[in-house]
C-alpha cells in the first residue's frame, strides 16, 4: 500500500516539483524519466528492507552485508550497459541509471527471497509457506516502534536531498560537483551510523551478560 501511494505521488507531482526547481530542459527530462524508471523498483526495494530487517533480527548481519555489497557490482554492470548502450541495449544516458537501479532492486530482492526460503537458519521459519492472520493490535505495537525510527532515518537522509533542491538554481556543473561532495558526506555518515549501531549492540550484549551472571545469585541474596 505504501509503495502504491509513493509511486502515485511521485508520478503525479514530479513535473510540478521539477518545475519549481527551474532545471534546464535537458536535465528536467532526464530527472523525470529517471524517477519514472526508479518507480519500477520501489516494490522490491521495500520488500527487500523487510527481509533485510528479518535477517538482522536473527543476528545474521554478515549475510545482510554480503547481500548489500553484492548490489554494488550488479548496479555498476547495468549502469554501464544502459547508460552507454552496451551489449545491444539502448543508450539511455542518465535515464539508464534509473533503469539499472530498478533492475538491481529486483535481482537483489529475488536473491534475498531465495536465501530466506532455502538457507539455514532462515528456512525453518517458513515465512513464505505459513501466512498468519492479520493482527491489527500487533500492527499498532510495531508501528509505535517503527514509525519513530522511520521518521528519524528520513530526517537524516532527506536533509541532503533538500540541499540539492535548493541548489537547483545553479548550473548543471555546480549541481554535479555538489553531488560528488554529497557522496563523500554520505559515506562518512554511514561509517558514523555503523559505529553507533555497533556501540548500542555491544552495550546491550554486555547488559545481557551481566544480567545472566547476576540472576543465579539473586536467589542466594534473597534467602
Amino acid at each position: 500500500m505504501i509503495v502504491i501511494i509513493i509511486s502515485i505521488l511521485l508520478i503525479t507531482s514530479i513535473d510540478r516539483i521539477l518545475g519549481i526547481m527551474q532545471l534546464e530542459t535537458t536535465v528536467h527530462h532526464i530527472a523525470k524519466s529517471y524517477i519514472y524508471a526508479m518507480c519500477a523498483g520501489l516494490l522490491p526495494l521495500f520488500l527487500f528492507f523487510v527481509l533485510h530487517c528479518f535477517i538482522d533480527a536473527l543476528g545474521q548481519t554478515r549475510v545482510a552485508m554480503i547481500i548489500t555489497l553484492l548490489a554494488t557490482p550488479i548496479n555498476i554492470l547495468f549502469n554501464y550497459i544502459f547508460i552507454f548502450g552496451k551489449f545491444g541495449a539502448p543508450e539511455l544516458g542518465g535515464i539508464g541509471a534509473g533503469v539499472a537501479t530498478a533492475i538491481t532492486y529486483w535481482l537483489i530482492f529475488f536473491f534475498t527471497v531465495w536465501i530466506v526460503a532455502k538457507r539455514i537458519p532462515f528456512e525453518r521459519f517458513r515465512i513464505f509457506h505459513e501466512w498468519p492472520k492479520l493482527e491489527w493490535l500487533r500492527w499498532k505495537e510495531i508501528l509505535m516502534i517503527g514509525v519513530p525510527i522511520g521518521v528519524s532515518l528520513f530526517a537524516e537522509t532527506s536533509i541532503f536531498s533538500a540541499v540539492t533542491m535548493m541548489m537547483s538554481c545553479f548550473s548543471t556543473e555546480i549541481i554535479a560537483a555538489h553531488q560528488t561532495a554529497l557522496n563523500f558526506t554520505s559515506l562518512n555518515l554511514i561509517n558514523i551510523s555503523s559505529l553507533n549501531l555497533f556501540g548500542r549492540s555491544y552495550i546491550k550484549t554486555a547488559k545481557l551478560k551481566i544480567t545472566n551472571l547476576c540472576y543465579p545469585l539473586s536467589g542466594y541474596f534473597e534467602s
